[in-house]
């Protein structure tokens, strides 16, 4: 139980009652879908510059740890 309780139910949580719009905004303003169906945030190239970005910032602090002891 621990583990659902501490760590998939604060997931779900935020997921289900986080949101940016309104659902009135959201019906009267379509062009807010506009970023979903054009892809524009889920590229490969995105993907993977983000992956890149995380070795990066695991290799800096793995750096740091070591030399700065």
């Amino acid at each position: 139980m621990y583990n659902i309780l501490f760590t998939s139910v604060p997931i779900m949580w935020y997921a289900v009652f986080d949101y940016e719009y309104t659902k009135e905004v959201l019906l009267q303003k379509p062009a807010l879908y506009r970023l979903g169906l054009t892809n524009e945030r889920f590229k490969p190239s995105v993907f993977w510059g983000w992956v890149a970005y995380a070795f990066w910032q695991g290799g800096l602090i793995l750096f740091l740890v070591f030399f700065c002891n």
